[in-house]
């Protein structure tokens, strides 16, 4: 997802003297970009604030917590 990133970036950068070179550039940089954002929202936020309680927790790894075991009867 970098790479796609840079390249775009480097697109945009080539052809930043001619406005419609410019414009046709954006493409690129426009969809790693949102990729970039649906990665960072639905993977880490969404599935990993669920999956581990993130909000809730004190320790930065809340499923390698040891949790106490019930008493044995």
């Amino acid at each position: 997802m970098s790479t796609l990133c840079l390249s775009g970036a480097a697109r945009l950068f080539a052809a930043r003297r001619h406005a419609a070179a410019f414009s046709a550039a954006k493409g690129l940089a426009a969809w790693s970009l949102g990729l970039a954002f649906l990665l960072d929202f639905v993977a880490f936020l969404v599935i990993g604030g669920e999956w581990s309680c993130m909000w809730q927790s004190t320790s930065p790894f809340p499923a390698m917590r040891r949790r106490p075991k019930a008493p044995s009867t």
